[in-house]
């Protein structure tokens, strides 16, 4: 029995110094694992802040991307806005271009014209030099239209559409003047005063005196040799009078230079409608109304 006891003691103790070791070694491990564990969980940290970091530098990156595309995209806007501004203001100016060059050149076309009827004054004036200067004849600008006014006195008698012999030489000459202008047409128009007529006068109106005397003269030019076609005969009666205190200046053949046709000036053509309308789309000519009986001196 006593013999055991020294095995026994070994025994234990030797289980002892494997448990401590045990526990040693277990410990040792354990710090080791813990040491593993907190290496990986730190570098787990760093990674995750790395990460982290890396996110929000991508975020501000979008962030950035986003803000140039939204910048990119309000100078495109203002582009196309500046675009279309410019486009406009471009077609704004051609047009105004347009309109300018159309309005010098009715500008140059009305400069033309005036040129030419203030030629054809000047070449009207000289031919009647002779006749102006010896108080036969006026030439007169009246109403925008170049006249030759012929005084009643020289070519008729009182109330008569006869011509006299004197009339009948001024014309002649008038007739030799004007064909100098075989491209013109000329307008005879005959004017009397408000006078009113006796009874039984050979001319009822001032109406028929007038149109008889403008038709009277314009036989007389044509018999001397200017062509029917430049010549238009109307009468005036006493409705278009030059002068209201002195009468006899009313009392006036007149022959008007008429424009041609680059002249006048230029009107949309728009079709006429309508039952006053003819055949050609034109409107019915109306005869002059019947005015109070006047006579003629």
């Amino acid at each position: 029995m006593s013999e055991k006891r020294p095995w026994t003691g070994f025994i234990v103790g030797f289980l002892g110094l494997a448990a401590a070791a045990g526990s040693g070694y277990y410990a040792w491990m354990l710090r080791g694992t813990n040491q593993t564990l907190a290496e990986s969980s730190s570098q787990s940290v760093i990674a995750k802040r790395t990460c982290d970091d890396g996110l929000q530098l991508e975020r501000l990156r979008s962030a950035d991307l986003d803000r140039r595309v939204a910048s990119c995209t309000d100078d495109r806007a203002k582009a196309q806005t500046e675009k279309a501004v410019i486009e406009r203001l471009k077609s704004d100016l051609e047009a105004n271009l347009s309109t300018s060059r159309a309005e010098l050149e009715e500008l140059l076309k009305q400069r033309a014209q005036t040129e030419a009827r203030l030629r054809a004054f000047r070449e009207l004036t000289e031919k009647f030099r002779k006749m102006i200067d010896t108080g036969q004849i006026k030439v007169l600008i009246r109403d925008g239209r170049m006249i030759l006014k012929l005084p009643e006195g020289i070519l008729f008698a009182s109330g008569s559409a006869d011509l006299s012999d004197k009339g009948k030489a001024t014309l002649q000459e008038v007739a030799a003047n004007l064909k100098g202008f075989p491209q013109r047409n000329f307008m005879v128009g005959g004017h009397t005063d408000d006078v009113q007529p006796a009874k039984g006068a050979q001319y009822r109106s001032n109406w028929e005196l007038s149109t008889a005397r403008a038709v009277t003269v314009t036989e007389f030019l044509i018999s001397a040799g200017m062509r029917p076609q430049q010549l238009v005969a109307a009468g005036y009666s006493e409705y278009d009078p030059v002068s209201k205190t002195r009468k006899q200046e009313n009392r006036r053949i007149e022959i008007a230079l008429l424009p041609s046709i680059d002249e006048l000036p230029q009107f949309p053509e728009e079709p006429a409608t309508g039952p006053a309308a003819n055949d050609k789309g034109e409107a019915p000519a109306v005869a002059p109304a019947q005015g109070e009986n006047g006579r003629g001196p």
